[in-house]
């Protein structure tokens, strides 16, 4: 439990690290929120599973993210969306294939 306590907090302050470095950086800091919002959309997990988990809860993580954009200034005026290389980036790997599955064990007999 003290370890997961430890990562939770690291995991918190990447959060707000990351949401300072999209402002210093130009883009808008609101899509790391939209993001963790997307993610507590698609996953709820059970009370039990929340305890036991490493990482926040992301609707824990909206939250904070979204206090720490009040802290870190002016609203930018014309925040980056996308870059060419972002774009490429994201081209090439939705071209890749996706991942064969693993082969399961053979049953010892």
């Amino acid at each position: 439990m003290v370890l997961l306590k430890y990562s939770r907090s690291a995991e918190s302050d990447a959060d707000l690290m990351g949401t300072q470095i999209l402002y210093d950086s130009g883009y808008d800091p609101r899509a790391m929120a939209e993001f963790f919002d997307k993610l507590a959309k698609e996953h709820k997990g059970s009370s039990i599973e929340q305890f036991f988990s490493n990482h926040p809860i992301p609707e824990n993580r909206v939250a904070k993210v979204n206090a720490e954009i009040k802290k870190l200034g002016p609203q930018l005026a014309n925040p980056k969306l996308t870059t060419p290389e972002f774009e490429r980036t994201k081209k090439m790997l939705l071209a890749m294939p996706d991942p064969k599955p693993k082969a399961k064990p053979a049953a010892k007999g």
